[in-house]
């Protein structure tokens, strides 16, 4: 602490930080703001002209230890940084059942969590009972999921599962249909979050929330081609066709446990798997619609 603080060479200094406020949701400006403490670049630290008190390092030292300290890192010996994407099986097919958003992976301690964040300010405002975070593991369920997607297309069970199919093809269609305006309100968003980064939101925090909006567009818009699609896929497959479609379903469950994690994650997209976790009654749901 001594080596790396300013004042410790005698001298006053000023301007190290200064305030900043950003608004904490800018869809909701009602739940107001918060102040943050930021640091100024060292180039904009002031220092008085004369020391005023005793000093316990020099300013030469103070200069060089700050320079050894911004040399470190792999950049400035050379060192490539490697970057490791971790494997996920139920990627982007995990929801919160109690706010009913998508769980993100969250890699811990060398092994695959899903997990909700929400902020306690947005639970309040959403009248929502809501944890901070919410996590759950995915070893606690995956092995769950595998025994019952083979037991739903076993041989002998096969005929059932293909009838539940069968009767399911219209409900499913219907959940096809684009949210109305979801377009429209995209932009809405993407037009206030742009003002507020303009008006000294936190650029960080901002950048989050384009993320968001953007990943909401580009699911609409995927909504959207397909429902204008739908009258050229819209014809319910025969039973035969389905039949047909089971014996692969049947093969493909039957390697799920021996599986790589990646090539469960294919065969858990082509089953149209959706997980749903409630923390409260700690139980994961899971729905399957080929």
């Amino acid at each position: 602490m001594i080596l790396t603080n300013p004042r410790c060479t005698g001298y006053e200094v000023w301007n190290k930080q200064r305030k900043q406020e950003s608004l904490i949701d800018v869809d909701d400006v009602a739940l107001g703001h918060q102040t943050k403490l930021t640091w100024n670049p060292q180039s904009d630290w002031v220092f008085s002209d004369h020391p005023v008190h005793e000093a316990l390092i020099t300013k030469n030292t103070f200069e060089q230890v700050r320079l050894r300290l911004a040399s470190r890192g792999p950049r400035s010996t050379g060192r490539e940084i490697t970057r490791h994407l971790h494997p996920y099986g139920f990627k982007g097919m995990m929801f919160h059942e109690e706010c009913g958003r998508r769980m993100q992976g969250n890699w811990n301690h060398g092994i695959a969590h899903y997990r909700c964040r929400y902020p306690s300010e947005y639970a309040i405002a959403n009248l929502i009972d809501h944890p901070p975070s919410v996590y759950v593991r995915e070893d606690a369920f995956i092995e769950q999921v595998d025994t019952w997607l083979a037991d739903v297309f076993q041989a002998d069970r096969i005929e059932h599962s293909l009838r539940m199919l069968e009767e399911s093809q219209q409900t499913s269609r219907l959940t096809l249909d684009p949210p109305p305006g979801s377009l429209a309100e995209c932009e809405r968003k993407l037009a206030r979050h742009r003002a507020a980064l303009e008006a000294g939101a936190d650029p960080v925090l901002v950048a989050q929330w384009i993320r968001e909006v953007q990943q909401e567009r580009r699911l609409a818009e995927a909504q959207i081609t397909a429902s204008n699609r739908r009258p050229e896929h819209n014809r319910r497959m025969t039973r035969n066709e389905i039949k047909e479609g089971g014996k692969h379903l049947g093969g493909l469950t039957s390697v799920l446990r021996t599986a790589d994690v990646r090539d469960k994650w294919e065969a858990y997209q082509q089953l149209g798997l959706k997980l749903t976790y409630s923390h409260e009654k700690r139980v994961v749901t899971v729905e399957a619609e080929p």
